[in-house]
């Protein structure tokens, strides 16, 4: 009675693990070894639902493994199967497609172990088939995306690179490094912080202070390089951070960008605001050096004579005062003490003039 308890719970305990496989989303195979053929001795029915087949398609034989595999991947399976029941392995994994039977190609990972007979020698192989068809589509736009990546980097003039915060792995430099740093890209792979090696000896220390910022997130830096060949090159370097889902830098990506010509560009325009200024400088002094020479001019000369005419005039006003009354000589001083005020007021005149003539001058 107590066999028969057991052997009930046995069955239905295969039975439960055989609905598990079959409501399961891999397939259970057993394959009888036979190249060529491989029989199919033991299918799961979720195979129907990946495949279109029933497990009594496999079954009966009316449809092999062989003739739905893809026809290109039936050389090398076999192939790589006959290698390695030859070395005696016992386990492996392979990835090929599938062709359903709506014509749909998909992708399985197939995971084989192999079950010998009592005198060790291979008669089946298992085998738990899983479907990556959209693991394979997201490969393949990786794959795509890569491409294209590799093709803007590899245009691009300026220098891209992705590295690690603290700068001890290089995880990727596109090919202009090579032009502008006169460096090959596997030296930076090897040593990562050999860029840096190039700095100008008068920018180091500023960039070396600048390095612990960049293990923060933080890089954006203006520095010299000098190249193997002795030239002299500006650079702007900008790096943005990329962080995980807490909030950490786990990479940095950026920029490095050849800016000679701007700062030659930069240093002809400071050169050329300089000498503006000294010719501005210059224009200012001879401006006032010839307003001193107008005023001086207007003074010494018309003043020099207005005030020659002024003592003229006050001698004969002198003159007359000693001279004996007459209506005659009374008229002449009158006239004379006239021209000394008209002489008066052009002297003030030509002072006015001359301060006139500085300021238009200016």
């Amino acid at each position: 009675m107590n066999i028969n308890l057991q052997l009930d719970a046995a069955a239905e305990r295969q039975k439960s693990l055989g609905r598990l496989v079959d409501n399961s989303p891999v397939i259970v195979f057993l394959w009888r070894i036979e190249p060529g053929q491989w029989p199919v001795e033991v299918v799961s029915a979720s195979v129907q639902g990946l495949l279109g087949y029933t497990a009594e398609d496999f079954m009966s034989a009316r449809v092999s493994w062989p003739g739905i595999t893809h026809p290109e991947d039936v050389p090398r399976l076999e192939q790589e199967v006959g290698n390695l029941l030859a070395a005696g392995l016992d386990e492996w994994s392979q990835q090929y497609r599938l062709v359903a039977k709506d014509g749909r190609t998909v992708w399985v990972e197939d995971r084989d172990r192999v079950v010998r007979d009592a005198a060790g020698k291979a008669t089946h192989i298992q085998a738990i088939i899983m479907d990556i068809t959209g693991y394979k589509r997201v490969e393949e736009q990786l794959r795509e995306s890569e491409a294209r990546f590799k093709d803007l980097a590899e245009t691009i003039r300026d220098v891209f690179w992705i590295s690690t915060p603290t700068i001890d792995r290089m995880l990727f430099v596109s090919p202009a490094y090579e032009t502008i740093w006169g460096r090959t890209c596997d030296s930076l792979y090897q040593r990562p912080l050999s860029f840096a090696e190039a700095v100008h000896p008068e920018d180091q220390a500023r960039f070396m202070a600048a390095v612990p910022e960049h293990a923060k997130g933080k890089w954006e830096i203006e520095y010299r390089i000098l190249r193997p060949d002795g030239a002299v090159r500006w650079i702007l370097d900008r790096g943005f951070p990329i962080r995980d889902d807490q909030g950490t830098v786990v990479r940095m990506c950026g920029i490095a960008k050849d800016i000679t010509e701007r700062k030659r560009a930069e240093e002809e325009l400071r050169g050329s605001r300089e000498a503006l200024r000294a010719l501005f400088t210059r224009l200012e002094l001879a401006r006032e050096e010839e307003r001193t020479r107008v005023a001086r001019d207007i003074h010494d000369d018309l003043g020099q004579n207005l005030t020659a005419i002024k003592m003229d005039l006050r001698w004969i006003e002198r003159a007359l005062e000693k001279a004996a009354a007459s209506p005659g000589l009374d008229a002449v001083k009158a006239r004379a003490i006239s021209a000394i005020e008209v002489a008066d007021a052009m002297t003030a005149v030509v002072q006015e003039l001359a301060t006139h003539a500085t300021r238009r001058v200016g």
